[in-house]
Parts: C-alpha cells; structure tokens; sequence
C-alpha cells in the first residue's frame, strides 16, 4: 500500500460514522499499538506512579481525532513545529507522520515502554523516528516551537513546564494547546499563567472529559512579554527584600497577579516558612502552624498548595503571612525536614506557634515547646506574630 492510499485509510476511518471507541481500536490496531500490554510494562516500570494495575488508555492518551481537529483548526499544512509534553504512545506522531508529513513533531515522555511502541510502529512503517525523546518534564529542557500540546494534571510538572514555556516566549511566539486532565488545569493556566491568553476555539473533545473544550492559548507579544517579566522580577525583588529586613510579609500585599509565582518561586529555598491558618474539628479558635517552602507546590485539588515539610494540603486564602524560619525553631526544622525521630516522641509531624508554640510527634502528640526547651523568647516572638 503506498504512503498516500495509507493516508487515505486514516482520514476515512477518522471521518467514518464509527462511534469514536471504534475508530480508536481500528487505528490502534492499524498502528500495532496495544496499550494494556504497554501498560502493564509501564506499571511494572514505575509502580509509585502507576500502581499495579495497568491504566486505561481512555484516561491517559489523546484520541486521534482529537488530534486531527487541532491540526485542521490550526492549519498544520503550513508546516512548522509541535512538542507534546507528555506524549505516551505518540499517537500525535503517528498521526501527523502520515497527515501532515511537512509538520515536524517532538515527542517528550517519561516512560520508556511507551516511546519504545511508537519508535517501532515508525519503523514497521518506514517513517522517521527522529524527536521522540524519553525524559521527565520535570527536569528536561524544552525544545523551542511553533505549537505544544499539554495534557497534564496541575502540579509541580505543569508549574516546571509553564516556566520553560514563559522563558521561550520572551522571544518566540507559539501556541500552547490544553486538553483538561484532572479538571483544574484551565482554571490554573487562566489564574497563574497572566502571561498567557486564551483565544477563542469551539473544539470539543471526541472522549467525555473534565471539560470537554480544547483551549488554545498565546503569550503577550514580545515587548508585552518583556514588561510583565520586569514587572514581575521587580515585584519579587521587593518583597525579598521586605521578608529578609522585616522577617515577614502578608500574602495580601503582593499583587494578586503575582501572588502565586511569587510563592512557587520560593520552593528552592528552606529559610523560608509559610504561616497556614486552620482549625480542627471541634476546636473554637484558629491556630497556626508552619509550611515550609522547600518543594512547594501547586495541590490537585482546586485551590490548593501542597507541602512537603509537612506533607499537607491546604487552601489558598489559609496562608495567613510568609515568615524567614525562625532561628528558635533551628532543631524541630531539621528534624522536620529529615523525617528524624526526637527521642521517644516520634516524628516532627508539625510545628504549631499559635495559640501555644507546640511541636505535633508521631507518637506523643502536641507538645507545649517550653516542656522541651527553655528558651523564652520563642514564645514572645509568635505571640508578636499574631
């Protein structure tokens, strides 16, 4: 079958009248992609992320169709270039390989398995495998591009690739497509990507989601791109410098467009404690207690951050001041911070400073701090906090 009559099979298959389960498997199958096989490979490749069971394709990969919408709607004819972050089996490549020929597309996963089936399906067809690279988007660099494709949970990937994605578009324009994953990813690019413009699409996913739309979005043109950037290092500048002369800031007073990359930005420092307002059930007062900064990072749940040290989720709107750790607090930190034991007590589970400086253990509970240290000016100093 020559290269244009297969062509010619994949857009009638993607045309047909087929519910969009069967168009699917007929061009899984056509491609020798079998996911529950890759999967269970997959699993048995990183169980802390899959589990045991293998996922359904459904949940994890793009639909073809999706991905022959987007390229009409865009007009992937005239060329250029797509990165899907995050590709799984490649079906993007596999596609556009035979439909747009002329588009050159990059494919970034982490798990092996799965590139290792498109690389072979490529092969079987005699198309190019260049640009399907097995990396983690936490760490890889991303290739500069015309168009990139995320289908990505919140968190801290999506907030590592946001940050690739800001620093190309001080100098190339592209178009970033979003399919929703877990139902929070538009509304976190619309909140903390101002840099970011929705433009209108009327695309609907072909597989019930979150949210069915596509969204595509691009950066502020160049010198728009150039001034929100120094408007936004100035504004981190500036309550640096207040947090380190003053020991603390209100959240409130950063600009609520900078408020959240303000807060990811210190998630490389561990001088630097977040002061969380809470209240257990039954009690009739707030308290407060302490988030560290180190490994901060966006919550799958709407709204929400998630610690490290401690390992908690908690709103937005709880965050109550941004502090330098106090020196006082130097050992239960570090305890904290290396998961260590203190005596019989147990772990650091947390460290409370209002109403009463306590240290929460794994085994004894809350522990007033003047019953482990003497020092009285640990407690003057959270009381002049409040």
């Amino acid at each position: 079958m020559s290269f244009n009559r297969k062509k010619e099979f994949i857009l009638n298959i993607l045309s047909s009248n087929r519910s969009i389960f069967q168009k699917e498997a007929i061009l899984d199958d056509w491609f020798k992609i079998q996911h529950y096989q890759i999967e269970s490979t997959v699993s048995s490749e990183d169980k802390d992320c899959y589990g045991e069971a293998p996922l359904d394709p459904r949940a994890i990969y793009t639909s073809y169709l999706d991905f022959f919408n987007i390229a009409k709607k865009l007009d992937f004819n005239q060329g250029g270039s797509f990165v899907d972050l995050g590709a799984g089996v490649g079906r993007s490549k596999l596609l556009y390989s035979f439909i747009y020929p002329q588009l050159k597309v990059i494919c970034i996963e982490k798990m092996q398995g799965r590139l290792k089936a498109c690389e072979k399906s490529l092969s079987y067809f005699g198309l190019d495998t260049t640009g399907l690279i097995c990396g983690d988007l936490n760490e890889i660099e991303i290739p500069v591009a015309d168009y990139y494709f995320i289908y990505l949970p919140a968190g801290k990937m999506l907030n590592r690739v946001l940050g690739e994605l800001k620093k190309i578009a001080k100098s190339k324009p592209f178009t970033l497509i979003a399919i929703e994953s877990h139902g929070d990813l538009f509304d976190k690019l619309e909140k903390f990507a101002p840099w970011l413009t929705r433009k209108d699409s009327h695309l609907q996913t072909a597989l019930e989601r979150h949210n069915n739309n596509i969204h595509f979005y691009q950066p502020l043109e160049s010198k728009e791109m150039d001034v929100y950037l120094k408007e936004e290092q100035d504004v981190f500048k500036k309550f640096m410098e207040v947090l380190k002369a003053e020991g603390r800031i209100q959240l409130t007073d950063i600009p609520k467009v900078y408020r959240h990359n303000f807060i990811l930005s210190l998630s490389g420092r561990n001088d630097i404690e977040l002061v969380i307002k809470d209240r257990s059930i039954g009690d009739n007062e707030d308290h407060l207690w302490l988030a560290s900064t180190t490994d901060i990072e966006t919550s799958l749940l709407k709204d929400h951050y998630h610690s490290r040290f401690p390992s908690r989720d908690f709103r937005v709107k709880q965050i109550y001041k941004i502090i330098m750790a106090p020196p006082e607090l130097k050992l239960w930190r570090g305890l904290r911070f290396r998961d260590a034991e203190f005596m019989d007590f147990g772990l650091v589970r947390k460290i409370l400073i209002y109403p009463h400086v306590q240290i929460e253990f794994s085994k004894k509970g809350r522990v007033d701090i003047g019953n482990l240290t003497s020092n009285i000016k640990t407690k003057s100093f959270f009381s002049d906090l409040y």
